[in-house]
């Protein structure tokens, strides 16, 4: 399945997710194309492009919330 993303930091996020194995496509001007082939790697675009959408106080509060987990 090919995921198409157009946001203002597909670059970063195609760094990112080649980093993490996955096959993706982005040319000037157009939307990033990520070859999505399990649910596993839709998590790991999910991850990438909340992080890079979020606003900073949601992610700091989402740090908060690991940090607290208990500890196995």
């Amino acid at each position: 399945m090919l995921t198409p993303v157009d946001c203002p930091d597909r670059w970063q996020a195609y760094r990112r997710l080649v980093e993490l194995g996955l096959t993706c496509q982005c040319k000037a001007y157009q939307p990033l194309l990520i070859q999505v082939d399990s649910p596993g790697q839709m998590l790991q675009v999910w991850s990438i492009l909340q992080t890079l959408s979020a606003q900073r106080e949601v992610l700091i509060s989402h740090l908060d919330r690991c940090w607290s987990q208990p500890k196995f």
